[in-house]
C-alpha cells in the first residue's frame, strides 16, 4: 500500500483507483492497482511519470483507470484505502513494496494539519514484533497507534524480514526489534547492522525485552524455562544485542539484571503505558458505588493474571506458582468473597467454579480487554506474585490498570509495586487489605476516587516526550 498526503491543510483525500507505471527494479511481485488521492494528487503523479494516464476531471469513485503492468510483474488486483491524513508529498521516488507488504515510507514526512507543533519533522520508526500477545501490544502496538494517528511519529510495524535495499534506503531513525533469538534472526540482524554501517545510515537498532529470559532466573513452573536455558539461545541473544545500539526494558530491576548479562550494553527503562483510546472512558463512580452496595455481603475479588503465573492444568502444590500461597486462603474464604478468575484458573480451584462458589470469566482479546475487565463487576483486584527475580523485574501493569479504571487493587509487596497503595506479603495480609478497602461505603468511594486520580500523568500521551522518545533516540 502507499498513501498520498496533501500539502494543503484541510484538503480532503479522495478515493480513485490509479495505476503505477514505474516501480523499483528487482521486484517480481507487485500489486498493479493502487488507491490514490483526488485529481490534485493524480496530476502530480502523472506529471512525474508515475501514472499511466492523467486522472479524469470528474473522477468516478467506482471507475478504474487503464492498468499497465510492467513486464515480468505479476498482477495482484487489490485496492487499499488511503488514510485521511495531512502532511506533504515526498519528492523521493515512489517505492512499490513486494506483494503482501503494507508499507510505504516517506523519509521526510512533516507534521501538519490540526495535529503537531511548529511543523517539525517527526521520527520514522520500524517495529519488528515477535508475538501478537500482550507483550507486543503494550511494548509496541500502543505506541504505534498513538504515534501514527496523532502525528507524533511514523511507525511501521512488520513481522517479517525485508532485505530490499530500496526499503532500508529510507534511512529510518530507529528499528526496534522485540525479543529475537533464533539462528535466522541472528543472521538477519547481522545483515542489517552491516548494511546500516556500509551505507552510512544513522538508523539505530534497539532490542526490546519485557521479561527476564535468562533461563536460570525463570521459576520452575514457567513453561518457557527449558527453552530459554538452551546455551545457543542465550548465546544468540547476546550476539543480537551486541549488534544493537541499546536495549529497552520495563523496569529498573530488569535493567540492573540485564546490563551485566549483556556485558554493559545500555538498557533504557520504558514502562508500560496505555493511551486514552484504549483504557479511558470506563471509569464510572456511580457504577462503582452501585456495585459495592449490590455485593456488600459477598464482594467480588478479581484475579486476571496470564497463564505463566502457574503451571496451567497441574494440581501439584509446587506448580501453583504465583497463586500457590493464596490457594488455601481463597478456598477458606470462598463464602466471604466471590473469587473471580479471568482467563486462567489454578487447577485445584476448578471444582469450586463447577459448584458455583467461585467464578471463571473467559479471557478476552486485547482490543476488548479493558471492557471485559470492567464487565467482571469486581470491587477489588488481587495480584499475587512469588518473590523471585523474574517477578521482581516485572512491570506494574495491574496497578496501572487499576488507576485507569478507578478500581482498587491489592498487590504483592515486590519491586514492581513499590508505589502501590495496598500491598501484602502474606495471604492474611492480603485479606486484611481487601477488608480495609471495603470497610464501608465512604471509605471505598474515597479509595476509588484516589485510584482514578493517580491515572493523571501515566497515560502514554502524558509521557511521550519524556519517556517514549528517549527510548528510541
Amino acid at each position: 500500500m502507499f498513501s498520498l498526503y496533501s500539502n494543503k491543510v484541510g484538503l480532503r483525500v479522495g478515493v480513485i483507483p490509479i495505476t503505477i507505471k514505474h516501480c523499483s527494479p528487482g521486484l517480481t511481485k507487485v500489486t498493479d492497482e493502487y488507491i490514490a488521492g483526488n485529481r490534485y494528487f493524480g496530476n502530480i503523479l502523472h506529471k512525474e511519470g508515475f501514472l499511466a494516464s492523467p486522472p479524469p476531471d470528474k473522477p468516478d469513485l467506482d471507475s478504474t483507470l487503464k492498468v499497465e503492468t510492467s513486464e515480468g510483474m505479476t498482477s495482484n488486483r487489490h485496492k487499499f484505502p488511503v488514510p485521511f491524513m495531512f502532511g506533504r508529498l515526498s519528492k523521493s521516488p515512489v517505492y512499490v513494496p513486494p506483494a503482501g507488504s503494507n508499507i510505504f515510507v516517506r523519509r521526510h514526512m512533516k507534521r501538519g494539519g490540526p495535529v503537531g507543533a511548529n511543523n517539525k519533522d517527526v521520527p520514522n520508526y520500524i517495529h519488528i514484533a515477535s508475538d501478537k500477545s500482550g507483550c507486543s501490544w503494550w511494548r509496541l502496538c500502543l505506541i504505534e497507534q498513538l504515534g501514527n494517528y496523532s502525528g507524533r511519529a511514523n511507525i511501521f510495524p512488520i513481522n517479517t524480514t525485508i532485505d530490499g535495499i530500496a526499503f532500508w534506503d529510507r534511512n529510518f531513525d530507529t528499528v526496534r526489534i522485540q525479543r529475537e533469538f533464533s539462528d535466522e534472526e541472528l543472521k538477519y540482524y547481522r545483515f542489517l547492522n552491516k548494511l546500516f554501517k556500509d551505507r552510512g545510515y544513522k538508523t539505530k537498532l534497539v532490542w526490546e525485552i519485557d521479561d527476564i529470559v535468562i533461563g536460570e532466573k525463570l521459576p520452575n513452573f514457567n513453561a518457557a524455562k527449558n527453552w530459554f536455558k538452551q546455551p545457543h539461545i542465550q548465546d544468540n541473544m547476546k550476539r543480537i544485542v551486541d549488534l544493537c545500539d541499546h536495549v529497552t526494558v520495563v523496569s529498573e530491576y530488569m535493567r540492573d539484571m540485564y546490563e551485566p548479562f549483556f556485558m554493559g550494553k545500555e538498557c533504557r527503562v520504558l514502562e508500560n503505558y496505555s493511551h486514552r483510546g484504549w483504557f479511558d472512558g470506563l471509569y464510572d463512580f456511580d457504577k462503582r458505588m452501585r456495585l459495592y452496595e449490590e455485593n456488600k455481603k459477598r464482594p467480588r475479588i478479581l484475579l486476571a493474571g496470564g497463564g505463566t503465573h502457574f503451571l496451567v492444568g497441574s494440581t501439584h502444590p509446587k506448580d501453583q506458582g504465583d497463586y500457590g500461597a493464596m490457594v488455601k486462603t481463597m478456598i477458606a474464604t470462598r463464602k466471604d468473597f466471590k473469587w473471580v478468575f479471568m482467563g486462567h484458573i489454578p487447577a485445584p480451584l476448578e471444582p469450586f467454579v463447577d459448584n458455583g462458589d467461585m467464578e471463571f470469566v473467559p479471557w478476552a482479546n486485547l482490543v476488548e480487554y479493558p471492557v471485559k475487565l470492567e464487565q467482571t463487576n469486581a470491587q477489588v483486584l488481587l495480584a499475587p506474585l512469588e518473590p523471585n527475580d523474574f517477578n521482581r523485574a516485572k512491570s506494574n501493569i495491574k496497578e496501572r490498570e487499576s488507576y485507569y479504571l478507578g478500581r482498587p487493587c491489592v498487590v504483592q509487596d515486590l519491586e514492581p509495586y513499590k508505589t502501590a497503595l495496598h500491598k501484602f506479603r502474606t495471604p492474611d495480609e492480603a485479606i486484611d487489605q481487601i477488608k480495609s478497602i471495603l470497610k464501608d461505603e465512604q471509605t471505598y468511594g474515597d479509595i476509588c476516587k484516589k485510584y482514578r486520580s493517580l491515572s493523571d500523568g501515566v497515560w502514554l500521551e502524558d509521557v511521550w516526550d519524556s519517556k517514549v522518545v528517549p527510548a528510541y533516540a
